[in-house]
């Protein structure tokens, strides 16, 4: 495997719509990974707003289980805190205490 460019993304930071599992058209690359993808292949297109138009980019289905996986701690993380305001809103004399990501 290829090596990855960095950080894991998550599909709460930077994205605009919803992932599709496409099969490739044509041959195309990993966004991610640089990874081949050939046609007929299942891999999967997550769109992206910049400059005021919206492109699709190419995932490969191992890069894309990471995305999956590093947008579900993500989303923990969002519950911790909200678990944090329902607590300290139940009991103002308590000090918060965030959970660091």
């Amino acid at each position: 495997m290829k090596k990855k460019r960095g950080k894991t993304p998550s599909l709460i930071t930077g994205s605009s719509g919803k992932p599709t599992k496409v099969l490739a058209k044509r041959s195309r690359s990993c966004h991610r990974c640089s990874l081949i993808i050939s046609l007929g292949q299942v891999c999967f297109e997550i769109p992206k707003v910049g400059g005021g138009f919206a492109s699709k980019k190419t995932f490969c289905t191992e890069c894309f289980k990471e995305i999956l996986t590093q947008t579900k701690k993500d989303i923990a993380i969002l519950d911790e805190l909200i678990e944090v305001e329902k607590q300290n809103t139940t009991e103002p004399n308590k000090q918060a205490k965030i959970p660091s990501p």
